[in-house]
């Protein structure tokens, strides 16, 4: 079993994406902005390394700044990532809402 960890005794987890709105602003930030690397790293609050690679999926992606009309969110997470755009979040009525307060669910601590 040991042999099927990394070399370094590390587990890589695979990158979480960042959300639209931050692929966004890196965008707006390096166009029309015209910040270098490092700049949009530490004003998103992000690696140097994730500003660089979303950068060169524009490039690759051939997207330009500003976004025209057209590029909704589902579109440009498409183009940078190829596939169907991941699923959103979707927001639930809290527990203690009327709606299941009088649901009858006989549910009772």
């Amino acid at each position: 079993m040991a042999g099927s960890l990394p070399s370094k005794g590390r587990i890589s987890l695979p990158a979480r994406r960042l959300s639209v709105r931050k692929i966004k602003e890196v965008l707006r930030l390096k166009f029309d902005v015209g910040l270098g690397l490092r700049q949009i790293a530490r004003s998103c609050s992000i690696g140097l390394g994730t500003a660089h690679e979303y950068l060169q999926r524009a490039q690759a992606a051939k997207i330009t700044w500003p976004l025209g009309p057209e590029w909704d969110d589902d579109r440009l997470e498409a183009a940078l990532f190829g596939g169907p755009p991941r699923s959103r979040p979707t927001v639930l009525p809290c527990p203690t809402s009327p709606i299941f307060i009088g649901s009858g669910s006989n549910i009772h601590t």
